[in-house]
């Protein structure tokens, strides 16, 4: 089994995250980016204000099958393609607030762009350690009951806030991750390869584990519960200590369940030591261990990949 990781650094993309991110269209926006950008760049209220139609065209196309973002990762003419997805009036009202932010997001590009290409100078060199990818994906492999010859993960490096780092899967495509570090500390390198793999697990390994955690509990709660076990391995779990030197996380790194990562790392420590696949007891196991704390803090990330 190998995994080969292309990290990808895209204007288009970029102006895409910093347009949807200022339009608030979904509730789990990045707040704490937009303020920075908001303030950093002297962006007048009316302009954001005149997004408020840009966030239900986005609202209307939020679904994989069409969603609104997917033609500015990877693609050369993203206009041409959005032209045929969407009507005519749609179409006009989105140009115009790319267009209204243009030259906002320019400015800020100058700068990012920069910090973007040497996260993935840094990020291609590290990923490309065969020592790291041995010691992971045989685990990866047993836990998840996968196997596949060989996958390519392609990861498209976004803005972020000062000292944030984030991720998801799946937006861009369905082997593709996307991680908001342009302004993480560079000296952290271990920290990010662990959201990579950890959203790589997503990406690869999860979707039969999902869909059994599901029907061994409610939907909603099967859902956290294959977050909780990819945050067991990664970025601070036992195998992103062992594997990639990540730090022990705080006492609120897992936000459904918080104070409790020890019993947590130590349920999949024991299926890590005994080769076992990640079965309905461990679904269980978890669901007991979740319901023990404080009630969730809500929020997009299950995971605090910087505590």
């Amino acid at each position: 089994m190998e995994i080969t990781f292309r990290f990808k650094v895209e204007r288009s993309a970029n102006f895409y995250f910093f347009v949807q991110n200022l339009s608030e269209w979904e509730p789990w926006a990045r707040l704490e980016a937009n303020e920075f950008w908001r303030t950093s760049l002297a962006i007048p209220e009316d302009v954001i204000a005149n997004l408020k139609d840009f966030a239900s065209i986005h609202r209307m196309y939020q679904r994989p099958e069409n969603f609104l973002g997917r033609w500015f990762f990877g693609y050369k003419d993203p206009w041409k393609q959005l032209r045929r997805s969407l009507r005519p009036k749609e179409f006009e009202i989105v140009r115009n607030a790319f267009s209204a932010c243009e030259p906002f997001f320019n400015r800020l590009w100058i700068k990012e762009e920069k910090s973007l290409r040497k996260w993935q100078f840094i990020l291609t060199k590290r990923a490309a350690e065969l020592r790291l990818a041995k010691k992971i994906i045989p685990t990866l492999a047993s836990l998840y009951g996968v196997r596949f010859t060989s996958r390519t993960v392609t990861s498209h490096l976004l803005l972020s806030a000062p000292n944030y780092l984030s991720g998801t899967s799946g937006r861009s495509g369905d082997a593709s991750i996307i991680m908001e570090i342009s302004r993480f500390p560079k000296d952290k390198p271990a920290a990010v390869l662990g959201l990579l793999w950890h959203e790589t697990i997503h990406c690869l390994f999860d979707r039969q584990f999902k869909r059994l955690a599901s029907k061994t509990t409610r939907k909603a709660d099967g859902m956290r519960i294959h977050e909780i076990a990819a945050g067991s391995l990664f970025p601070r779990g036992p195998l992103g200590q062992r594997a990639l030197g990540t730090n022990p996380p705080n006492n609120r790194y897992f936000r459904d369940a918080p104070g409790m990562q020890e019993n947590l790392f130590g349920l999949m420590q024991t299926y890590i030591d005994q080769e076992r696949a990640l079965d309905r007891q461990y679904v269980k196991e978890v669901a007991k261990i979740k319901s023990r704390p404080e009630q969730s803090q809500g929020g997009r990330q299950d995971v605090d990949y910087t505590s």
